[in-house]
């Protein structure tokens, strides 16, 4: 049934205003695109959906580029992507915001083309080297004189080393139930108070899918997803954190998680390369960081596993290299 309701002051549904109120839209852009009126058999919400998306509209495309833009940069040209009145930041490049959210439209709204037309330009390929007289000038490059560097996501993070060690299930969509079967769901997926920490890991975050298809749970996240700044589930977050903490290096070190796919990646090297030391650690450098590793890196890595298989068997020297590689500042930030 159509009805039109009343308000509710502050939201509450216990505070209501004495008469309904029509259906309608928002009134602050009105004199930029107003909306139309609703006749009496009208719903609201395809209209709504209609009004959101018409290229007149001076918010929504605007709303997505610069999320967009977030994405590829680490800052928005609007760096309150949540807030775009008169309380949020002001855009750092006012027209090149409204070129890409009249471009977004050109582009038929297509999220894939407008990455393109990033990905493509100069400035998106810049490198993240930096220089003093810029750095002087525009010490938060929010000019972008050069790339800003990046730490990758935590899902983003746990998913790279599934995918180098060669364990990662890249089926979409999809449940985990068939990586810990037998036991009720209720048991898997939720956490009870008391149980242990170490019973429940297991449990819950065996599966090697993408982790997009992990349960999550608010009060006992993945390890990893939490360490690495995972978002409160519970509240919607416009930008996430990127810290940098001492626990985060422990958990590349010390995570049984990390051994186990740094030993993964040593057994696809030692089966998939040649026996020759050196082919294997380019591999292995390729494989990990996109690049070939550097004279003194070669060096330096044969050394390494020379003295590690002085007390044991090759398998365990190269599942230590691995993990080297897995901890290192390079796996997990993009330059």
């Amino acid at each position: 049934e159509l009805v039109d309701l009343p308000v509710h002051y502050r939201g509450s549904h216990l505070t209501k205003a004495e008469k309904p109120v029509a259906r309608g839209f928002l009134r602050v852009t009105d004199h930029i695109f107003p909306a139309k009126g609703l006749a009496g058999e009208q719903s609201g919400r395809l209209e709504l959906a209609r009004w959101l998306t018409h290229p007149q509209h001076p918010l929504t495309s605007r709303l997505i580029v610069n999320r967009i833009w977030q994405w590829n940069f680490g800052n928005g040209i609007v760096e309150t992507s949540n807030n775009f009145g008169t309380r949020g930041a002001e855009p750092s490049h006012p027209a090149l915001l409204d070129y890409l959210a009249t471009q977004f439209i050109e582009l038929g709204w297509s999220v894939k083309k407008l990455n393109r037309e990033i990905l493509l330009s100069q400035t998106w390929r810049l490198s993240t080297d930096a220089h003093a007289s810029e750095a002087d000038k525009d010490p938060e490059n929010r000019f972008l004189w050069r790339m800003n560097r990046r730490r990758l996501e935590a899902e983003a993070i746990r998913d790279a080393m599934l995918a180098v060690s060669g364990r990662l299930d890249p089926r979409m969509s999809g449940r985990v139930d068939e990586y810990n079967p037998g036991r009720g769901e209720r048991d898997r997926f939720v956490f009870r108070e008391g149980a242990a920490w170490f019973e429940l890991k297991e449990k819950l975050f065996i599966a090697p899918r993408r982790s997009v298809y992990l349960p999550v749970i608010r009060n006992a996240l993945n390890p990893m997803l939490a360490i690495f700044d995972y978002t409160d589930a519970s509240a919607p977050v416009g930008k996430r954190n990127a810290t940098v903490v001492a626990t985060q290096a422990l958990l590349m070190m010390n995570s049984a998680f990390v051994v186990t796919q740094a030993e993964a990646f040593a057994e696809r090297i030692l089966q998939e390369v040649s026996t020759d030391e050196t082919a294997r650690i380019n591999s292995a450098f390729v494989r990990a960081y996109g690049r070939p590793p550097r004279a003194s890196e070669v060096v330096d890595a044969a050394a390494f596993l020379t003295a590690m298989e002085v007390r044991t068997k090759p398998k365990f020297a190269w599942a230590r290299f691995c993990h080297v590689l897995f901890a290192n500042s390079e796996f997990i930030y993009v330059e």
